[in-house]
């Protein structure tokens, strides 16, 4: 039999554990959206990385060494990559998406040194050393799934071409 006290802290402890509840589910709910978001951070920085390592191993090979991109595991997220090239007047009719033509355009104006665009559910920029191109932009359509660029060691640069 229950005692007069314990029947009005009874529905204290009910309503505590709804607050704990919904708070638990509200913080739970953020938690798994930031991590998409982070996933995504993540997926566009490893590709970067591939990139940027194909890069520094041709560089260290001999002159005229030449490797595919094509190996390149590409995430389903990565829609287009572009490589721009200051020295050449710009000829942004190679972009196929007209955000990241905006994007890439409004790179040339600027100061930026900036030369690799990776087109996911956002764009991100980044700067990749010692690369070239024979043209102002080069870009790529990921939606088979490989990279068609490949890079030529010319020397003191790497040279980067459509495959």
């Amino acid at each position: 039999m229950m005692k007069k006290g314990q029947l009005f802290g009874q529905p204290l402890v009910y309503i505590f554990i709804a607050i704990v509840s919904v708070l638990v589910l509200v913080f739970g709910i953020n938690l798994a959206k930031n991590l998409g978001d982070v996933g995504s951070t993540v997926i566009t920085k490893v590709f970067y990385e591939d990139v940027g390592g194909k890069l520094n191993s041709v560089y260290s090979d001999s002159l005229g060494s030449v490797i595919s991109l094509e190996s390149i595991k590409v995430p389903s997220s990565l829609r287009e990559v572009c490589f721009i090239d200051r020295s050449y007047e710009i000829d942004s009719s190679v972009v196929q998406d007209s955000n990241l033509k905006k994007i890439i355009e409004e790179s040339f104006n600027s100061e930026d040194d900036k030369n690799f665009f990776i087109m996911a559910d956002e764009i991100d920029i980044k700067k990749l050393n010692r690369i070239e191109l024979d043209e102002s932009i080069i870009c790529d359509d990921l939606s088979d799934g490989k990279v068609n660029i490949k890079f030529i060691n010319n020397g003191l640069v790497v040279k980067a071409q459509h495959i």
